[in-house]
């Protein structure tokens, strides 16, 4: 009995097994999944060319004109303006200034100023009168003078005495000093209202001096641009010299490319670069070298080349970009830059060989504009697919 139950179970078992072996069993060996077909493939065929040969070389962008902007009197901040960011014209105030020093002299100078006005006002009140003392001390002595005249023919005459001639004779005397003395006077006057005139000039001055100091209480643009430094707030103290706001002008950049000394012979004021920029809305730019500095760093042994950049609303300074100076041209064969396909660290390109498409690795060197420059992996005559390109396989099987 028990050895008819384990004949049972082995052979229900081996049935078992059987079904598992049956199920598990795949297709024919030697059948293997056909090629893929594609019609209607559009090839062209490659070839060297003259490319430029160009230098590439990185910089950092700066405005022509930067505006480091200080106060002209010392004081207390009591109000800044403008922010970081802001745009700015001519003449707007930036700074306030709390310059108590400059209201004292102004009113100092205006107190001068009319005190020295009203001393000349009485002042010339005595000229005036010295001026009538001097014609009536004049008109005396010319009274004088005539009846010495006719006392000294009578004299002559001996129709009066000696003493009545020296009694007129006195009195000319006397109507020529008082006549010296009036002029002597009005001299005097004269010269104080100089002296007084030179107080009024000399107040005037102090007066514009501190108008003009009274003036730096506010710190105001000298261009039009845009804040990009501020190094100050309100409470803090501003004097000469030290730096409060930083102004450039945004409509004026230009790049400042370091080259080295061994490509330096080959760049001319004036030459044509093309430029590309990580944040400037255009993929390249192009502008014109307008400076190179004539001194080169001993550190690097490069020159700086300044290169204009046309007006863009997103330049900054700091901001980085390379500019690709032009060294001639020389033979490559390159491609279209959308016919490369990326794999990782891997460059390739689709290739019709005998009707099969291949997928052939390559090393890319410079790009120009839309084409890249291919140092290996291809040859003259080397038939690129074009279209379509984006669902191709290596393997591909091409029919007309």
């Amino acid at each position: 009995m028990k050895s008819k139950i384990v004949r049972t179970i082995t052979g229900s078992m081996l049935l078992l097994l059987g079904s598992l072996l049956m199920s598990c069993a795949g297709p024919e060996e030697g059948h293997q999944a056909a090629h893929p077909i594609l019609t209607g493939a559009k090839t062209v065929a490659v070839s060297a060319a003259p490319v430029p040969d160009f230098y590439e070389a990185v910089g950092t962008i700066h405005s022509k004109t930067t505006t480091v902007i200080s106060a002209r009197a010392t004081g207390h901040v009591t109000r800044v303006l403008v922010s970081e960011g802001d745009r700015v014209r001519t003449g707007q105030t930036l700074v306030e200034i709390d310059n108590r020093d400059a209201s004292v002299q102004v009113r100092r100078a205006e107190a001068g100023e009319s005190e020295a006005r009203e001393s000349l006002a009485v002042l010339e009140q005595d000229i005036s009168a010295a001026e009538f003392g001097r014609a009536a001390a004049e008109a005396n002595r010319k009274l004088a003078a005539s009846t010495l005249d006719r006392y000294r023919a009578l004299h002559d005459r001996r129709s009066v005495s000696d003493q009545e001639f020296d009694e007129v004779q006195s009195k000319l005397t006397a109507a020529t000093a008082e006549k010296e003395r009036t002029n002597a006077l009005l001299e005097s006057v004269k010269a104080r209202r100089n002296q007084i005139l030179a107080r009024i000039d000399e107040a005037a001055a102090e007066k514009s001096g501190a108008d003009l100091s009274m003036d730096y209480n506010r710190v105001v643009s000298p261009v039009n641009g845009i804040v990009t430094l501020k190094n100050i707030e309100p409470g803090m103290i501003a004097s000469p010299g030290i730096p409060l706001l930083t102004v450039e002008d945004e409509n004026a950049y230009r790049l400042e490319a370091q080259v080295p000394d061994s490509m330096i012979v080959t760049i001319r004021k004036g030459d044509a670069v093309r430029m590309e920029l990580e944040a400037a809305t255009q993929a390249e730019i192009q502008g014109r070298i307008s400076e190179i500095v004539p001194s080169a760093d001993s550190s690097t042994r490069s020159t700086i080349v300044k290169i204009d950049l046309p007006p863009n609303a997103s330049l900054r300074s700091g901001l980085f970009g390379r500019a690709f100076f032009t060294l001639g041209d020389h033979s490559a064969i390159s491609v279209p830059s959308t016919l490369v396909v990326q794999h990782g660290q891997l460059t390739s390109v689709y290739v019709l060989d005998e009707k099969v498409v291949r997928q052939r690795l390559i090393k890319l060197g410079k790009v120009f504009g839309d084409r890249v420059e291919v140092l290996s992996g291809l040859q003259n005559g080397d038939l690129l697919i074009v279209e379509p390109h984006e669902s191709l396989i290596d393997g591909t099987e091409v029919r007309q």
